[in-house]
């Protein structure tokens, strides 16, 4: 068939179902590929059975939430998107391995990292992809979830997947906001997250740092070394002004 949003493989209308959109498309996603297609040895990473019976199918290294597939790779569809390297620097905070040679040392060396996307690499997402995210991450087991991301409004549907999380006795933690004002994002304003503010060098409120009655902590968000997504390479990169997690 010709290439088209029929038949590419990609949710673009983000509502769950592949291929069910018409038009033209310059873009074919590859992760939904089997393993012969690819060029790649058989294994459970793109053999195209869900192994596990979760309902995802090859999802050994997590799920895309936006494209729906087993590559929530950052930049795999834009490499020069603004979204793509700030789950890699939360994620090397928060785990990078020390005595590597490569980039910086995390808060918890031997931590496990479960990525998920749940925006975009244009950072573009909704709370339903979100909350998916979120239902997926707590299934699989998750320990913590990291939400730097947000909303000025309030959503039920999100509500409900963030409490889901908590029922099973996961901590979900999300960012205050990056609007200098009373006036915290969503979800970081449901109660049911630890709400994170980001301090400057000088230990007091960034400039750009959100607050309110529902913040619950504050936490260096200014100058941070960390790893990053950028043209596909695990480097060192600063995070100066760039939200909090």
């Amino acid at each position: 068939l010709p290439l088209s949003a029929s038949c590419n493989l990609i949710d673009e209308n983000v509502d769950g179902i592949i291929d069910n959109e018409s038009g033209s498309v310059v873009y074919q996603n590859p992760s939904r590929l089997n393993c012969t297609a690819q060029g790649l040895p058989l294994s459970k990473n793109c053999n195209n059975i869900d192994d596990d019976v979760n309902g995802y199918i090859d999802d050994v290294n997590g799920w895309d939430f936006v494209n729906f597939d087993n590559k929530p790779q950052a930049g795999e569809l834009n490499i020069g998107g603004s979204g793509i390297d700030h789950g890699t620097m939360v994620s090397g905070i928060a785990a990078g391995n020390a005595n590597n040679g490569v980039g910086t040392a995390g808060v918890d060396w031997y931590t496990k990292i479960l990525p998920v996307q749940a925006i975009d690499d244009d950072s573009y997402g909704n709370t339903f992809s979100v909350a998916r995210a979120i239902r997926y991450a707590a299934d699989m087991g998750a320990d913590v979830i990291n939400l730097s991301l947000g909303t000025s409004s309030a959503d039920s549907y999100l509500l409900s997947a963030i409490e889901y999380a908590v029922d099973k006795n996961v901590v979900v933690v999300a960012a205050a906001g990056n609007t200098d004002c009373n006036c915290m994002i969503y979800p970081a304003a449901f109660d049911a997250t630890i709400s994170v503010g980001a301090l400057g060098t000088s230990g007091t409120r960034a400039s750009f740092s959100s607050y309110g009655t529902a913040l619950d902590v504050m936490a260096p968000g200014v100058s941070i070394t960390s790893s990053t997504a950028t043209s596909g390479n695990f480097t060192s990169a600063y995070a100066t002004g760039n939200g909090t997690s």
